[in-house]
């Protein structure tokens, strides 16, 4: 993923989060929705600071993390769990 797409993927996540009410007034559902999108917006805001400190390990780690979160509606839940813990930890055997 080049910068520019990152950038529009980035603005994109940001009006789609404006658009969602407060935390009181939103449904279970909603409020997942709403986290996931946090969490791909954090992950791709990490991947750009790894950049910028040109530590391509990190932003590597990073983009397989993000790309687990962009599969994860098609994904096997627990097959999807587990990828995730492996993802999260720092000893990759």
């Amino acid at each position: 993923m080049t910068e520019e797409e990152m950038g529009i993927v980035l603005s994109e996540f940001k009006v789609e989060l404006a658009k969602f009410p407060s935390d009181k007034e939103i449904s279970n559902k909603e409020w997942r929705r709403k986290m996931r999108i946090v969490q791909k917006c954090e992950v791709l805001e990490k991947v750009r600071k790894a950049r910028t400190d040109s530590d391509i390990i990190k932003e590597t780690k990073l983009m397989a993390y993000y790309d687990l979160l962009v599969q994860e509606n098609t994904m096997n839940p627990v097959i999807n769990y587990l990828l995730k813990i492996r993802l999260k930890s720092t000893n990759w055997i």
